[in-house]
């Protein structure tokens, strides 16, 4: 699903227009980037979390060369589904 199927579905689930389902798709999206940014977890209780992660930095072999290169830490997220979410797609 894109994002613009996303925002068709929801102008007719809600009744709205797609620019005003599109600014609601838009302020969820920008709340979870806040979230997540500011190292928090976020919760949809019966969709599931997203949980930003540190992963450390490593050391890895180049397939090119065979050499070692330095991979940098850096922050992941994580995503756990929820019950419902896992019920519905199974």
């Amino acid at each position: 699903m894109s994002k613009q199927n996303l925002i068709d579905t929801i102008a007719l689930e809600t009744n709205t227009s797609k620019a005003e389902a599109g600014r609601m798709v838009d302020a969820v999206l920008h709340g979870l980037k806040s979230e997540l940014a500011a190292g928090n977890e976020v919760r949809i209780v019966g969709f599931g979390s997203f949980t930003p992660v540190t992963r450390p930095a490593r050391q890895v072999r180049s397939p090119q060369t065979g050499g070692q290169i330095n991979v940098p830490a850096k922050v992941v997220v994580k995503f756990k589904a929820g019950s419902k979410l896992l019920e519905a797609v199974n």
